[in-house]
């Protein structure tokens, strides 16, 4: 029956193309007399496309896990598929793309030449498509109930009644994290690293570094092997308060089973990170049961960051070192200088055979604290860069002249991340410093004693 009807649509659209052609009509008028259920049969075409395509790549997958010389690479693969509201996202891209190169093949029988299929398109039949494939339902905006507090990163469920809160949200990350976290983590370097700013360089080219995404993974070294979970009075939560990391991988059923957000908030809030030391940079919770649930078996963290840089072509060691003007360590006595660990630099000698080989992401975590940081001096300098390019190369920095009025600026250099977390959640005491290691009650105040951000310079005046 559905191919009867797809075959009475197609022997239509031919009769509708030969009278047009006859009657030399335009590609619009003749768009405009096919019927909507010729649009919708492209899509239902394209989705039969699509999933197919998908079925076929999900199963070689499958297979490619499921053997024997499975490599890394296999697995880091499959980790990376998206999954829930991302997949259908993707998905629903993917039968609009074919849907309209359908189309587009359907009518260059009348149109010779190149053309946009969608400028041709009317605005109602682009909308059928769109609501065809998913793609409305994607770019719908989400309505939330006015009782709850919680808001995505977006600003996008904002229902308070001060509408620019949106306006300034990135900007507020941008404040906490450049003001209050990277200073705690390149310490002594950050001036170094991070000069005053000075204005907007449309020279300095933003993009971000493809080494920067793997020496940003240096955080990995602070994840502690234990979840806490706190009450209102940041007491334990329950019999199963403190969760290896291990059985929280890919659960996000604790979140909702559990007693929502604010428990995990509160641990974070108490609990330090994990120091990172050369004789153990990475727990075994990360290192030998990562994802141990949905696996096959429990994969290996850091294994897959030195994957990762040479699947990426990445340089090593040395390279970096240069590329930083820091010396280049070429025999063991020098590598034992530079780490300040003899014992380290032998086993690095030993694997790697010279400096020049060393992966970056371990190399560059094996490497003693700068003074008052967090990371050694060649992530001090790669994350540096990355971070000053970020704002330097931005012309819609916050603090770049014409962006913001001066008052508004000086509100928004009240921002704080103690604030967001009171305005966010249900939380009611946090510490002034989240970043720190703070202890309970002693480092906490009520979220009344947290200064707010003013937000009278953005109140609009009428004429």
């Amino acid at each position: 029956m559905a191919g009867m009807k797809l075959g009475i649509l197609l022997f239509g659209f031919l009769v509708t193309l030969s009278l047009c052609q006859a009657s030399g009509s335009s590609i619009n008028d003749i768009l405009e007399t096919l019927p909507d259920p010729f649009f919708l049969s492209s899509t239902n075409e394209a989705k039969e496309l699509v999933d197919a395509a998908y079925k076929y790549e999900r199963d070689r997958a499958k297979e490619a896990i499921g053997e024997k010389d499975a490599s890394p690479s296999d697995f880091l693969k499959h980790l990376k598929d998206p999954v829930a509201g991302t997949r259908s996202a993707i998905r629903a891209a993917d039968y609009m793309e074919t849907t309209l190169s359908l189309l587009k093949k359907k009518l260059r029988r009348l149109m010779k030449g190149k053309f946009n299929i969608t400028d041709v398109l009317s605005r109602k039949q682009k909308e059928i498509i769109s609501k065809a494939t998913g793609c409305d339902y994607q770019i719908r905006s989400i309505k939330c109930p006015k009782s709850s507090i919680y808001r995505t990163i977006t600003g996008e469920c904002n229902n308070r009644e001060s509408t620019a809160q949106a306006d300034w949200l990135d900007e507020d990350i941008m404040v906490v994290t450049y003001r209050d976290y990277l200073p705690l983590l390149l310490g002594d370097e950050t001036e170094k690293e991070i000069p005053c700013y000075t204005g907007y360089d449309e020279s300095v080219d933003p993009t971000v570094a493809n080494v920067f995404s793997l020496a940003f993974r240096f955080g990995h070294s602070s994840i502690q092997p234990f979840v806490n979970r706190l009450d209102e009075h940041f007491q334990p939560l329950g019999p199963h308060s403190q969760v290896p990391l291990h059985l929280t991988f890919c659960a996000s059923w604790r979140v909702v089973m559990e007693g929502g957000i604010d428990p995990l908030l509160r641990g974070l809030l108490v609990d330090h990170a994990k120091l990172m030391k050369q004789n153990q940079m990475v727990v075994e919770e990360l290192q030998e049961r990562l994802f141990e649930q949905v696996e096959i078996i429990g994969l290996d963290l850091a294994a897959l960051n030195l994957q990762r840089g040479r699947d990426h072509g990445l340089p090593g060691y040395n390279a970096w070192r240069q590329f930083c003007g820091l010396s280049q360590p070429r025999n063991l006595a020098e590598l034992s200088e530079v780490l300040r660990n003899p014992e380290l630099a032998r086993k690095f000698m030993d694997l790697y055979g010279t400096p020049d080989n060393i992966d970056i992401w371990i190399g560059a975590m094996a490497e003693p604290f700068v003074p008052n940081g967090r990371v050694g001096p060649l992530l001090a300098c790669i994350i540096g860069l990355q971070f000053r390019k970020l704002r330097d190369g931005d012309r819609f920095w916050w603090e770049n002249p014409g962006v913001f009025t001066p008052q508004q600026r000086r509100a928004l250099s009240s921002s704080s991340l103690p604030r967001v977390l009171c305005d966010n959640t249900r939380i009611r005491e946090v510490p002034r410093d989240v970043f720190k290691v703070n202890r309970y009650p002693e480092d906490f105040v009520n979220c009344r004693m947290i200064d707010s951000i003013d937000l009278s310079p953005w109140r609009q005046r009428s004429n």
